[in-house]
């Protein structure tokens, strides 16, 4: 069995979650109201934080793509 390390952090309104498998890599995942809105999967990082940074970032960068996906979603 693989051991996982999950953290959240609340940033803009939306739902980071990042997780550490061992032996499996890391990912984030981008949250609004329970649903996934973007995962993005490394298999391997140094650390959180720069997890925390590439989620934050994508955040800031795409909040159109990420807006128009929940959108889209919630529609369906």
């Amino acid at each position: 069995m693989s051991n996982i390390s999950e953290s959240f952090y609340e940033y803009k309104g939306y739902d980071i979650r990042i997780r550490f498998v061992k032996g499996n890599g890391c990912s984030y995942t981008i949250i609004k109201s329970k649903i996934h809105l973007r995962k993005q999967n490394w298999s391997h990082m140094d650390s959180a934080g720069l997890l925390l940074k590439k989620a934050q970032n994508y955040i800031d960068l795409f909040p159109d793509r990420l807006e128009n996906k929940f959108i889209k979603v919630q529609q369906n």
